[in-house]
């Protein structure tokens, strides 16, 4: 799912687009409720950060791109495109991150099958481990 859009101007209640760059492709999905898709894309979620040493009931996952700042403390960091994780909660919140650490944990997680879903869904719980680099976001599967 590929959307082409620019947002050229806005000016009061009028705005103008047209057809220069991709928006947040949608990668993978765990569910194909559109409200559920939308909602992801269009961003508005908490930060799993926020959640660190908490576990949390996952009925669905979703993963998109996000276009970042590949060195977020420079300002003259080129652009990439960067996975994304949607989590929806089976208590109606929305969480998400960049971090490469629970990309590589969701990657794992769906690798072996284990797709959340509202009927079955999975209880995951974030953490903080040590890296060469210092530190970094992961989750572990606690119930499924």
């Amino acid at each position: 799912m590929e959307n082409n859009f620019n947002l050229v101007s806005i000016e009061k209640d009028v705005f103008t687009v047209d057809n220069e760059c991709t928006a947040n492709p949608l990668r993978y999905s765990t569910t194909t409720d559109d409200v559920k898709l939308f909602n992801a894309m269009n961003g508005g979620s908490e930060p799993v950060a926020d959640y660190i040493d908490t576990d949390v009931e996952v009925s669905d996952i979703i993963i998109t791109s996000a276009e970042v700042a590949e060195d977020p403390n420079d300002d003259e960091s080129p652009i990439v495109s960067k996975p994304c994780v949607h989590f929806t909660l089976t208590n109606g919140k929305h969480l998400a991150t960049l971090s490469n650490g629970i990309i590589k944990a969701c990657k794992n997680l769906l690798s072996v099958g284990f797709a959340p879903t509202p009927e079955s869904p999975i209880t995951i719980h974030f953490k903080t481990i040590k890296t060469k680099k210092g530190t970094a976001h992961t989750f572990d599967l606690v119930s499924r």
